[in-house]
């Protein structure tokens, strides 16, 4: 009785396995890319308010010096942040688009310096977002020669728009 038992080696997957597979994960990656790019760009717009705040509170801080408070003087000025131009305040750069903020010694302008200073170390870059990008961060300056204080606010608005105030 010297009967022979066939073993199947059957050690891997099957072609059809292997294809089911690959369509599982095709239907997957169709369904989960749109959500996750999403997800990028609504982390970008946090990332651009963000910046702007921390914008609008080196504004503040630096008017606290007493310095810089009278170098901005008793007319409304404007700090402003686009994807072009990087940080002005005016005519003067704070910090171009791609350039690490540092200070000057013979920085003119004590508003100039103190804000620098408060921003100092940190790589310019423009709105990142989509929401963003064509946009300009403006952070106003009101002094209140009434009050002997000094508002600050901050708001979003297109570049056209702050070329015409």
């Amino acid at each position: 009785m010297n009967t022979k038992v066939a073993k199947k080696n059957n050690k891997g997957f099957t072609l059809i396995e292997l294809i089911l597979v690959i369509a599982i994960i095709a239907v997957l990656a169709t369904i989960l890319a749109p959500q996750y790019l999403r997800y990028v760009e609504k982390s970008r717009v946090s990332s651009d308010e963000q910046y702007a705040e921390e914008l609008r509170n080196a504004v503040k801080t630096s008017l606290a010096d007493e310095a810089a408070a009278q170098a901005v003087g008793t007319t409304e000025s404007s700090v402003t942040w686009n994807k072009t131009d990087g940080i002005k305040y005016g005519n003067d750069a704070i910090g171009a688009v791609n350039a690490t903020i540092s200070v000057a010694n013979n920085e003119s302008n004590a508003f100039v310096k103190e804000l620098k200073t408060n921003l100092n170390g940190e790589k310019v870059s423009g709105p990142k977002s989509k929401k963003y990008a064509s946009q300009t961060y403006t952070v106003k300056i009101k002094p209140d020669a009434n009050t002997d204080s000094i508002g600050v606010t901050g708001a979003w608005g297109s570049q056209a728009q702050q070329q015409q105030n």
